[in-house]
């Protein structure tokens, strides 16, 4: 549940996404080199990174849907590299919510 993963071809190139949930770090490995490796930390941020000569984008929501996509320019690559992260994150963003109401609702009648 913690680590993801996703190979696709991009440009003709292998490669391959993995996303470690509980440390938050993204990994892209092209061809088997390490072309990108960050923490990601920010709720919203843009990352460049170069795949086989070419510029792409890695776009990450990180709260509340934790969502990674990969962009050129306008052009989506990939919507969601790892769409059963995207699902749990709204899951437990869901849960917690319902159960910060209920906690609240408790303390409000009693």
């Amino acid at each position: 549940m913690f680590k993801q993963g996703k190979a696709m071809d991009v440009n003709g190139s292998r490669v391959k996404f993995d996303y470690h949930g509980l440390s938050g770090t993204l990994m892209v490995t092209c061809e088997g080199s390490i072309v990108f490796k960050k923490f990601l930390w920010l709720p919203y941020k843009r990352y460049s990174v170069t795949i086989a000569k070419q510029t792409y984008q890695i776009k990450a929501l990180l709260f509340p849907f934790n969502n990674i996509g990969l962009y050129q320019g306008k052009q989506v690559i990939c919507k969601s590299l790892f769409p059963r992260l995207k699902y749990t994150g709204i899951v437990t963003f869901s849960l917690s919510c319902i159960k910060r109401l209920g906690l609240f609702l408790a303390l409000m009648m009693g």
